[in-house]
C-alpha cells in the first residue's frame, strides 16, 4: 500500500515524468560514443544489447523489489510482449535514424511525435479530458509546427541564407545544375538517407508514444511498476526477433556483435 500510495501521487509522477524525459531524451546518445563509432556497430544489433539491459534491469532489478514488498508477482504476459514489441520496434527505428541523420534532428522528431501519439491514446482511444482542453490543443498545434521546423530545417535554412545575404545556398543534400554526374549521385544519395532517418525517426515517434497504451488493458492493480517485469521479458521476446527478422529482409552481410567491445 505504501508503494501503491507513492507512485499513485502527483509528485512522485512529476518526478517519474522528468526523469523519464531525461533518459528518454540520452539513450541514444550512448550510440554515438567514439567507441561504438569506432566500432561501427550496426544500428540493429545495439539495440538488441539495449533490449538485455531493458530485460536484466527488469528482471534482477524490479522484480526482488516487487517481491520484497508485496511477496507476490503478477504476470501479464500477453500485454507486456505487445509493449515489448512496441519499445523494440521503437529502439531499433530510434538507432537507424541516428545513424542516417544523427541525434538531434532524430530526437527533434521522434519526440514531438511521441508526445503527439499519446495524446492521441489518452483523450480519443482512452476518453481522457484534460484539465484545459483548448490550451492543451494550441500546445498540440505549436508541436506540430515545431515538428516541421526541425524536420525542415535545411531547406528553411536554405531559404533564410539566400534571402538575407543574396548568396545561393548550396545545400549539402540537394544537387544542383553546376554539379557533374558523380557529385549529382552522391547527394541524392544522402538525400535518401536523409528521407529514410526522418521516416525512421516518425516510427520512433508513432511505436515509441504507443508503448503504455498495452498497460492501459491490464487490471489497475498490475499497472505502472509491476508491469515492467512483464514488459522486460517481452522486450526479450521480441527483440531478437526483429533482428532476425531486419537482416532477412535487408539482405544484408553478417552482422558483427562486437561482444567484447559493445
Amino acid at each position: 500500500e505504501t508503494m501503491s500510495g507513492f507512485f499513485n501521487s502527483t509528485t512522485s509522477g512529476l518526478i517519474c515524468a522528468i526523469g523519464s524525459a531525461l533518459f528518454n531524451g540520452s539513450f541514444g546518445a550512448f550510440f554515438k560514443t567514439n567507441k561504438m563509432v569506432a566500432l561501427s556497430i550496426h544500428p540493429m544489433v545495439f539495440q538488441l544489447y539495449v533490449s538485455i539491459g531493458i530485460f536484466s534491469s527488469s528482471i534482477l532489478i524490479v522484480l526482488p523489489i516487487l517481491f520484497l514488498v508485496e511477496g507476490q508477482i503478477v504476470w501479464s504476459l500477453p500485454y507486456g510482449i505487445t509493449a515489448g514489441f512496441l519499445l523494440v520496434l521503437a529502439l531499433s527505428a530510434s538507432f537507424l535514424a541516428v545513424d542516417s541523420i544523427g541525434l538531434a534532428l532524430a530526437q527533434g522528431i521522434w519526440g514531438g511525435i511521441a508526445m503527439l501519439i499519446s495524446y492521441l491514446w489518452g483523450t480519443v482511444v482512452f476518453g481522457e479530458t484534460p484539465s484545459h482542453m483548448y490550451l492543451s490543443l494550441f500546445g498540440l498545434i505549436l508541436l506540430l509546427f515545431g515538428i516541421m521546423i526541425v524536420a525542415l530545417s535545411e531547406s528553411i535554412g536554405d531559404r533564410f541564407y539566400t534571402r538575407y545575404t543574396g548568396i545561393q545556398y548550396q545545400s549539402a543534400l540537394l544537387p544542383t545544375r553546376d554539379e557533374d554526374d558523380a557529385e549529382s549521385s552522391e547527394k541524392m544519395r544522402g538525400l535518401r538517407k536523409y528521407s529514410q532517418g526522418v521516416l525512421w525517426a516518425c516510427t520512433v515517434g508513432i511505436s515509441g508514444g504507443s508503448i503504455l497504451a498495452p498497460m492501459h488493458y491490464v487490471p489497475e492493480d498490475n499497472q505502472g511498476i509491476r508491469f515492467l517485469p512483464s514488459f522486460g521479458v517481452g522486450t526479450a521476446i521480441c527483440s531478437p526477433i526483429i533482428l532476425i527478422l531486419y537482416h532477412t529482409i535487408t539482405n544484408e552481410p553478417q552482422l558483427q556483435f562486437h561482444v567484447k567491445d559493445a
